[in-house]
């Protein structure tokens, strides 16, 4: 909710993984409850290219890089992933003040079941991953389910990328896993800290401290 510049509230709301069809809020003001009806719709993004990857992918061509998604994938949230790495790749090159590094291709997996058939043509034992980073080969870029918070996909979709960024600092020198991991885990939160949602993430900063 938010107030507008003739000082009504006004509200919105946008779940990119909200069911589509017809809703309906109730907002309680001062034990007063106010209703009002919207309805979502799937977004359309044209995309009709497929590919085979343990699983039918949709692929998804941004400025320089390329997204593919699975059944179960949100359109918007394609779309939405779109934005938000193009972001973190200019913001994060300011934080550490080097040219931005190019976006490698995404795959986005709609839940645990298609990532793992994504992890098997890819030559990954999954474990208990959300996602990884294959640098090389014949199919590099970044690899990730989707059905998690939204904020929780926007962390996992930036750890991966400042895996790719400083693999790439590195000239191809292989870095200590405990290092790699180290410096992912702390842009991931300062990259995040300055979004759209920094309380999330200190929420989350506060539950992986090791006291």
């Amino acid at each position: 909710m938010y107030p507008t510049t003739l000082g009504e509230l006004e509200w919105t709301r946008y779940g990119a993984q909200d069911q589509e069809g017809g809703w309906i809020v109730e907002i309680n003001i001062g034990g007063s409850i106010h209703s009002a009806t919207y309805s979502l719709e799937s977004l359309t993004l044209r995309d009709f290219e497929k590919v085979s990857l343990g699983t039918l992918l949709t692929k998804h061509e941004a400025q320089g890089f390329d997204l593919y998604y699975s059944d179960l994938v949100p359109t918007a949230l394609v779309a939405d992933l779109q934005e938000h790495i193009t972001d973190t790749a200019l913001l994060l090159a300011q934080r550490i003040q080097s040219e931005a590094s190019s976006i490698p291709d995404i795959y986005l997996a709609g839940n645990r079941e298609l990532m793992g058939l994504v992890s098997i043509v890819t030559s990954i034992d999954l474990g208990f991953e959300d996602g990884y980073y294959i640098t090389g080969g014949q199919l590099p870029g970044i690899f990730m389910r989707t059905d998690l918070l939204g904020t929780e996909v926007r962390r996992l979709l930036t750890h991966e990328y400042i895996h790719h960024v400083f693999d790439g600092l590195a000239n191809d020198e292989i870095l200590p896993a405990w290092l790699t991991e180290g410096l992912s885990k702390y842009y991931e939160f300062d990259v995040a800290l300055l979004g759209p949602r920094p309380d999330a993430t200190r929420l989350r900063l506060l539950t992986s401290t090791d006291l």
